[in-house]
């Protein structure tokens, strides 16, 4: 009966491997998706400050 114990055991610790793995694909996907918005908005908050500089030293820049 021991045996028994033991194989019942190990099936749902795999079971249950293989379903934190997907868990932990989604989670994955979550996080790079939160880092590329990041990085999106970085991008877009440089580029609006750029234009905004250039704007406001046009004067500088001469003819």
């Amino acid at each position: 009966m021991s045996s028994r114990k033991g194989s019942s055991k190990r099936n749902s610790s795999s079971h249950s491997s293989s379903g934190d793995s997907s868990a932990n694909e989604v989670i994955a996907r979550n996080k790079s998706s939160k880092l590329r918005k990041k990085q999106m908005m970085r991008t877009i908050k440089l580029f609006v400050a750029r234009f905004r500089l250039r704007k406001k030293f046009r004067f500088l820049r001469g003819p």
